[in-house]
């Protein structure tokens, strides 16, 4: 079936009552209260899953919505696409929410308003954005291998008397389908997946939580080229994997912990050799609260791997990164971090660089650029938006933000989506 044959009505996303963007605590709360009416379990945190868990559907969904042009530039040359006829569609908060395979070939995640909080796939072709549907589901997280080799991750919330498995589609190059989940072990009520990365065709990682009788416990899986298959995690990694970064067949990165609240605190940093995952040392082994709730990791290179997240037990919970060189890891202060930012998204700049997007409640969006060993001058972004992701396009220096102008409450608003030259 081709993308154009099924026809949705945009409509119905223009005017809608704005729904604000579910925080992870809420879901993991509604999750617990449905879990525990259906069977008893040990311990509050079991519910966390629940926030990802999928119910596997076979079947596959292809739709698009009318398109639209290319907006007006923004500020310091920014080119904004132009997402009005979408109404308030929220992005994901993960970061990992978009991912370019080009300039013309671009994939973003959304939830529309639809009272389920359906997530659907937005693709611009260098010319315009047009709307796909995912196989249902909440999707969380994209990695971008080639134009027809796309894939998001996510699940479901579980539904009374369902055991939901974790959720997992691929786009190859014409439609969006759902891709079996590998058998969870046994003992295992529900799975989710909350983190994507891809090396090439036959090596992808998707990362999340298991929920079991007595506990959440950290999980991964591998895509080989055929299947996705279970990998043997450090039964110390925690309640679930959260973030996960690849650069290479033998060099994968990924953050794992518990959640608490909005937060995950890490009790873990792990890392793929190719054959075997283990754990590394970490910044809390000598100083606990150097940076105690960590948002993401990214390996930038193959001695430079950066986490970032908050300092909760100070003063307005501060904004921090920690760089690890190979041998240690240091602070790094983020310049343009004030007391109470939102969150902080990355991606590498394809130079040897970094590069943070922050999201503040007082002051907007802002973008910092790491290289060299120095922060460098970045290009200024409009103070209403609050950055949820940032993709580089491959082989360029054009930098794409994903986010939402924020409202006068604070609280999400528009879709906002735009590119620009980072370095000119």
């Amino acid at each position: 079936m081709h993308k154009d044959e099924v026809a949705v009505d945009l409509s119905r996303l223009v005017d809608n009552e704005f729904t604000p963007h579910v925080d992870l605590d809420d879901v993991i709360a509604t999750s617990v209260r449905r879990k525990r009416r259906r069977r008893a379990i040990t311990g509050t945190a079991l519910g966390t899953v629940g926030l990802v868990a999928g119910l596997l559907i076979a079947t596959t969904i292809v739709g698009r919505h009318q398109q639209t042009e290319v907006g007006a530039a923004a500020k310091a040359g920014w080119t904004v696409v132009d997402t009005s006829k979408y109404g308030q569609t929220i992005v994901p908060t993960s970061g990992r929410g978009i991912a370019a395979v080009s300039a013309s070939d671009v994939w973003t995640l959304g939830t529309r308003n639809k009272g389920d909080d359906a997530t659907v796939a937005l693709h611009w072709d260098g010319h315009r954005l047009s709307e796909f549907e995912l196989p249902h589901g909440q999707y969380f997280a994209l990695a971008a291998v080639s134009s027809n080799d796309v894939w998001a991750v996510g699940g479901n919330p579980p539904v009374a008397g369902t055991f939901p498995d974790s959720l997992i589609a691929h786009w190859d190059g014409h439609q969006w389908s759902q891709v079996p989940s590998p058998r969870m072990p046994a003992g295992a009520h529900m799975a989710g997946l909350l983190g994507v990365a891809a090396v090439s065709s036959n090596d992808v990682w998707a990362v999340g939580s298991i929920m079991t009788d007595a506990a959440l416990v950290s999980f991964a899986v591998h895509w080989d080229g055929t299947q996705w298959r279970l990998s043997d995690v450090p039964s110390s990694a925690g309640g679930g994997i959260f973030a996960i970064s690849a650069r290479a067949t033998n060099d994968v990165w990924a953050a794992a912990g518990t959640g608490v609240g909005k937060y995950w605190t890490v009790q873990k940093l792990l890392h793929w050799n190719g054959q075997t995952w283990s754990t590394v040392p970490s910044p809390w082994a000598s100083a606990p609260n150097f940076l105690d709730a960590v948002r993401g990791i990214v390996a930038v290179g193959a001695n430079e791997v950066w986490i970032y997240g908050d300092k909760l037990n100070e003063p307005d919970r501060a904004l921090s990164a920690a760089r690890w060189d190979g041998g240690q890891w240091r602070e790094v202060p983020i310049p343009d971090a004030q007391p109470g930012s939102d969150g902080v998204q990355t991606t590498v700049d394809g130079r040897g660089g970094l590069v943070l997007g922050l999201a503040m409640r007082r002051n907007g969006g802002a973008i910092d650029h790491w290289s060299g060993g120095r922060w460098l001058a970045a290009p200024a972004l409009d103070t209403s938006v609050s950055v949820a992701g940032l993709a580089m396009v491959p082989g360029t220096d054009t930098l794409w933000v994903l986010g939402n102008q924020r409202l006068e409450d604070g609280s999400p608003g528009p879709l906002y989506l735009a590119f620009r030259s980072l370095s000119k």
